[in-house]
């Protein structure tokens, strides 16, 4: 079983026309006139535009500390003295920026599961 986390309300506002997606995910969002749809990658296909952290500059301007990577995440990046590193939350758990450390799905309540069931899961009644 997969689970795949995204943020459940997307704002538009202000934002230019485009596709804007929340770390490596199935689903995404499309902006057009500040109105935004829920749209889904086919199956088996995720959709990502994370850079990776061994870029130099990922922590340059920014103080010692956890940043979030993306909106519902289980992933962060920890910054010390100007060098990236990208750390995972334990299962069950997602990053969140408002507390500066991860936490328990359930105290993230702008995030939701998918599960995705493959047939390896499924039996005959």
């Amino acid at each position: 079983m997969c689970s795949v986390w995204f943020v459940v309300k997307f704002d538009c506002t202000g934002l230019d026309d485009g596709v804007y997606v929340d770390g490596c995910s199935n689903v995404y969002w499309f902006c057009a006139g500040e109105t935004a749809s829920l749209s889904k990658c086919p199956k088996e296909i995720a959709y990502t535009v994370l850079e990776p952290y061994e870029k130099r500059d990922a922590c340059e301007k920014r103080e010692d500390g956890e940043y979030a990577v993306s909106r519902c995440h289980s992933k962060y990046l920890l910054c010390l003295s100007g060098k990236a590193l990208l750390v995972r939350c334990l299962r069950g758990q997602l990053f969140s920026q408002k507390h500066g450390y991860c936490v328990s799905v359930n105290e993230m309540p702008h995030c939701f599961i998918i599960q995705k069931v493959t047939g390896a899961n499924l039996s005959a009644q």
